[in-house]
């Protein structure tokens, strides 16, 4: 993996999960997968990254109702994926 491009090599965590945060049928190798094909294709609009034990979040680009939705639902259900487990 590019050193400008990080991603944890231990792809057995990974999870696909609907806006109601139940898990979504793809096996963690397949989630990686089109995670990184997305991101090869796509357009990065915003990072959550851990750098020294702390998280920082950056979002790209004017605001956006549409990435604030995004993020959102995001948030939801995955707070639903952790009251889960």
């Amino acid at each position: 993996m590019s050193k400008r491009r990080r991603i944890p090599d231990d792809p057995r965590n990974d999870m696909a999960v609907d806006g109601d945060g139940q898990a979504l049928a793809y096996s963690p190798e397949a989630v990686r997968a089109i995670v990184l094909k997305m991101v090869e294709q796509g357009e990065i609009l915003a990072v959550l990254v851990r750098v020294e034990g702390q998280l920082a979040v950056q979002v790209f680009g004017p605001p956006s109702h549409e990435l604030l939705d995004a993020l959102e639902t995001t948030c939801r259900a995955y707070r639903r994926v952790l009251q889960g487990h």
